[in-house]
């Protein structure tokens, strides 16, 4: 879809990306897409790449980051 579009990304591993066409009226919401890494634990990152397809695809104008950081007893 082109056009003016605007992508807001919440960089979590439980994070998502959304994707609005305000012109348009629509909305695209997607989980974030992450890999996983197993040893002694299991951790779970954001796949960069896989983020960065994602936004290829849908080439948004705009893009938006949420700015992390570790809350108190989180950790």
């Amino acid at each position: 879809m082109s056009g003016f579009c605007i992508a807001g990304v919440d960089p979590g591993s439980k994070g998502a990306v959304a994707i609005i066409w305000p012109d348009a009226g629509r909305l695209m919401v997607a989980d974030l897409p992450v890999f996983k890494v197993t040893g002694s634990r299991t951790f779970t990152y954001c796949d960069g790449v896989g983020l960065a397809d994602l936004l290829e695809e849908y080439g948004p104008t705009h893009t938006y980051l949420e700015r992390v950081h570790a809350m108190p007893h989180d950790g």
